[in-house]
């Protein structure tokens, strides 16, 4: 995940924790009205609060300074019952003068613990939704949700089985995975976004960075940095990276090749993980682009290819 997607999320739980002490404050002035005795109690308990830092200074030993303590616990208390007591009276709430927080685990800050080194369940699920956005990936494409019984072609059902396995633990051994990238290829309509979309899911509940894009946007990411003069993003942030629909985007001289040569190479030299779909035969993916990028992509050393056949599953619903 990126420091920056992080600090977003943090500046989002500031927000949440003025926007109740605020609410807080506004209950507060309302009992106050209501009942003059509870802020004079409230007062009380700031009192003994800071009276018994005094005292403690003045203990001579650690028996004496428990004993303090103590004895403050027992009248702020004591107290603390007479403000229920009037609340009560009053027809509010008892907790209706506490803290009101979206997520009682953290309170609000999104971590456990004070060193902040433990994220709370509310940030990993922040996380992860801001991954899924700015990665375009259908959280309920995933593993768990993966169904053999729309194969009604036995051997293509057969077939599945194993590249689902395949897949999946791709997916919980990434990033130390026997070969780094993945080509998917095959007509229209046998998985290959599903199965995109289930390796990104598993890798960003395990806490890595994935960004998904088509081929299409890719190069139209390139052609807008190019025409506005800034410089073309090397796509190689990512732990991750997954170009869906390779062969859809257009042939720009001195661009598409190029850039989709450099990507995939600078990835491959970064040591980071690619998966890649494509519609196109080996012959078509050699004449659309050359032999340099056909021989990159398909290195048997570098990536595992994966071909899919059988009949196409929007047409068989």
């Amino acid at each position: 995940m990126s420091i920056e997607t992080e600090l977003k999320i943090l500046k989002e739980y500031s927000k949440i924790r003025r926007k109740n002490e605020f609410e807080l404050e506004k209950r507060k002035d309302e009992v106050y009205k209501a009942v003059p005795e509870i802020q004079a109690l409230e007062n009380q308990k700031k009192q003994e609060a800071f009276s018994l830092g005094i005292k403690l200074s003045k203990c001579k030993d650690d028996l004496q300074r428990e004993q303090e303590r103590s004895l403050t616990r027992q009248k702020i208390s004591a107290i603390t019952k007479q403000i229920y007591s009037l609340l009560e009276k009053a027809g509010f709430p008892r907790d209706y003068m506490d803290m009101k927080y979206n997520c009682s685990s953290c309170k609000d800050t999104g971590f456990l613990d004070i060193a902040h080194s433990k994220k709370c369940s509310c940030f990993v699920n922040k996380l992860l939704e801001y991954e899924y956005d700015s990665s375009k990936i259908i959280p309920e494409e995933c593993f768990e949700n993966f169904r053999f019984d729309v194969y009604r072609n036995a051997e293509q059902r057969k077939a599945m089985i194993d590249v689902k396995s395949y897949c999946e633990e791709y997916a919980n051994n990434f990033p130390n995975t026997k070969i780094n990238d993945i080509l998917l290829r095959g007509d229209p309509g046998l998985g290959k976004t599903f199965l995109e979309n289930c390796i990104a899911k598993r890798a960003i509940e395990r806490g890595f960075s994935v960004q998904k894009y088509t081929a299409y946007n890719i190069i139209e990411i390139i052609m807008k940095n190019i025409r506005s003069g800034f410089a073309v993003p090397s796509f190689t942030e990512s732990d991750l990276l997954i170009i869906d629909d390779l062969g859809s985007e257009p042939l720009i001289n001195n661009i598409t090749v190029e850039y989709m040569f450099s990507i995939l190479n600078e990835r491959r030299t970064a040591k980071k993980h690619t998966v890649i779909a494509t519609n196109l035969s080996f012959d078509n993916i050699q004449e659309r682009y050359d032999l340099r990028f056909f021989s990159r992509l398909t290195s048997l050393n570098e990536c595992k290819v994966i071909t899919l056949k059988g009949d196409d599953l929007r047409l068989s619903r």
